[in-house]
């Protein structure tokens, strides 16, 4: 089956049977301070599909091994002939502790094989994703997928010191390692972490809707400054600024930041 064009800045595909993993309701999921104000949630709830704990669905990760990402209309975000990105669990995380060990290998094993798609996955859960794909890893005798973009959110210092070593482990054993700064609460040194520690990419957004939290673009410039400054130059994507709907406020000192990895 077709799976359907994603809304998300920086992804082709997302939603529908990506959504393997569904989060649960109103005290489920949260983790972070970036939880606050989920757009899941909040999408979930308005067409009453949440589920009462977060939840797995094998049979969308069944219908996978088999999905069509169809080429046709607009280009991919990395140009008409490059893999597309999929989006996986945009409205769930694949490493919940609701979620099984069994099921998260499933999910490794079917993205592993379809290396005709780069699959993104992001979590506030890196410790568990560490553990278990390195496991994986093991039990396969071979290195992780390029083609795995495995990422961490973050929305402040202490999320970032916690997650990025963990990105970049994820990076040592063959994944595309990512993080995601978003929704940005506060502001990061990312020169400093950058020198210390090494990812593929990294991403930077506001918060958008009515209960948006304060942001200022100084953040979005540390990060993209950071990314500059790197050993290894880190390719920057700023996904939005602060604004009533998402993918809005753009444009960071006179440029559209649109980098993507390898």
């Amino acid at each position: 089956m077709a799976i359907k064009r994603s809304g998300v800045g920086y992804a082709d595909f997302s939603g529908g049977d990506l959504n393997f993993v569904i989060r649960g309701e109103r005290g489920d999921c949260e983790c972070s301070p970036g939880c606050a104000n989920c757009y899941a949630r909040e999408i979930l709830e308005r067409y009453g599909n949440l589920p009462a704990e977060t939840k797995t669905y094998p049979e969308k990760l069944y219908r996978l091994r088999t999905a069509v990402f169809p080429r046709g209309g607009d280009p991919f975000r990395r140009g008409l002939w490059s893999r597309p990105l999929a989006f996986a669990c945009d409205f769930g995380d694949l490493f919940h502790k609701r979620v099984p060990d069994a099921f998260i290998v499933q999910a490794l094993d079917l993205m592993a094989e379809r290396d005709d798609v780069d699959w993104l996955v992001l979590t506030k859960r890196s410790a568990r994703m560490a553990t278990l794909v390195g496991s994986w890893r093991r039990r396969r005798r071979q290195n992780v997928p390029q083609h795995l973009w495995l990422g961490a959110s973050v929305s402040n210092r202490r999320e970032a010191m916690l997650n990025v070593p963990i990105v970049e482990a994820m990076g040592r054993l063959g994944a595309t390692g990512w993080i995601s700064y978003e929704p940005a609460l506060v502001g990061v040194d990312w020169t400093a972490m950058l020198g210390r520690y090494h990812v593929d990419w990294l991403v930077c957004g506001a918060e958008s809707g009515a209960k948006r939290r304060r942001f200022h673009a100084n953040w979005a410039r540390m990060a993209r400054d950071g990314c500059l400054a790197a050993r290894q130059r880190v390719p920057f994507f700023y996904k939005q600024g602060s604004a009533l709907h998402p993918g809005r406020n753009r444009i960071l000192d006179g440029q559209v930041w649109n980098e993507f990895p390898h």
